[in-house]
């Protein structure tokens, strides 16, 4: 197996009695010694029963029984909180959160966890941590694994930080567009870039696309997205985000050019051979597009063209806004989008008009 991920940390794999185990770290050493601790636990027989066994081999359970349950982007996402709270590294014992046993998880264990994730993670993400592990806890009280769930009713913490929408992931002005898209020239995603800001499409639905999903009939059809593996791998998803998520968008001429210059790019680079099934948008190496890579040449080109960084989501924001803008209608715009419920479409309506009303005020003139 690839030593590394698209993301950059190291990955591990081995096998013990028939499973394969994954073992992430920063490093190869850090890889390694994930390895060690989790062939000790394995060996030591700690995949034990009822509350003797500990919230990290509890997590594996728990895991396996998600699968089906809730998309594999979920999946990977709750791996991934499960991880960071079975690595913290609790301040007064000095034991991680995952080698506890269940039965012996405290509320002030709890307590301290959630000010150690604080220290190092936004309020948001924060919440979504201590979120999650109150949701495994609670499934362990249903399950009668423990008596009690030593994380209910831990409040969440106050925003302190600016809302995304307002930084990283805000819609972008004019001025903005202006400058990225003269300091993304000859970048590799640029027509990606263009393609997102002109659809409104997330970037794994943009990254899923094929050239057969583009429709006679003037249609984009949107039917999957990327996703992650188990392994932590990208791969293309069996269907979107939400339910929601499939539909059909206009072919406009934006996304016409988009789609043809990015063929042009592809073809002189690997031969002008039309492959209906083949990724119209990949990553420079021609496999599927890593978003976290995607993220770091946006920073790169923000620096170069002295904006304020955003994520990638920011097109899709920024198309929902001028959408808004020109007039189109909530429901059609929910569909647009594919956003699973009126509700988050409402929120972007709301957020618009509260900005579009501070900058008209703020142009009135008195005297």
């Amino acid at each position: 197996k690839k030593p590394g991920r698209a993301d950059g940390r190291k990955t591990i794999t081995f096998t013990f009695e028939g499973k394969r185990y994954y073992c992430y770290g920063r490093t190869k050493a850090e890889a390694r010694e994930a390895e060690r601790r989790k062939r000790e636990e394995l060996e030591a027989g700690r995949y034990l029963c009822g509350g003797e066994q500990t919230f990290e081999m509890y997590c594996e359970k728990w895991d396996a029984q998600r699968t089906g349950k809730v998309s594999e982007n979920t999946q990977q996402k709750e791996r991934g909180l499960c991880r960071t709270i079975s690595g913290a590294i609790l301040s007064k014992s000095g034991k991680r959160f995952g080698s506890l046993k269940l039965n012996e998880i405290r509320r002030e264990q709890v307590q301290d966890l959630q000010r150690i994730i604080s220290a190092n993670h936004t309020t948001n993400s924060t919440n979504q941590i201590t979120g999650l592990l109150n949701h495994i806890l609670k499934d362990a009280v249903l399950s009668d694994i423990i008596p009690k769930n030593p994380a209910e009713g831990l409040g969440s913490l106050k925003r302190t930080e600016p809302e995304a929408r307002d930084t990283i992931h805000r819609a972008l002005t004019d001025e903005e567009l202006a400058a990225f898209f003269r300091a993304a020239e000859g970048e590799w995603y640029y027509w990606l870039f263009r393609f997102l800001l002109f659809s409104g499409m997330r970037i794994g639905e943009a990254g899923a696309l094929t050239l057969a999903d583009i429709k006679p009939n003037g249609m984009i059809s949107i039917e999957r997205t990327l996703t992650r593996a188990a392994g932590g791998d990208v791969v293309v998803g069996k269907t979107t985000k939400t339910k929601k998520g499939v539909r059909q968008i206009e072919y406009t001429e934006e996304l016409r050019r988009a789609v043809e210059e990015q063929r042009k790019i592809n073809a002189d680079l690997r031969g002008n051979v039309i492959d209906m099934s083949a990724r119209i948008f990949t990553s420079d190496s021609g496999g599927l597009i890593c978003a976290s890579q995607v993220g770091a040449v946006i920073k790169r080109v923000c620096q170069r063209g002295g904006i304020q960084p955003f994520a990638p989501h920011a097109f899709r924001d920024t198309y929902a806004t001028r959408a808004i803008d020109s007039g189109m209608a909530p429901k059609v715009l929910q569909e647009v989008l594919g956003h699973s419920s009126i509700t988050m479409t409402m929120d972007l309506y709301a957020h618009t008009v509260e900005d579009t009303k501070r900058n008209q005020m703020r142009m009135v003139k008195i005297i």
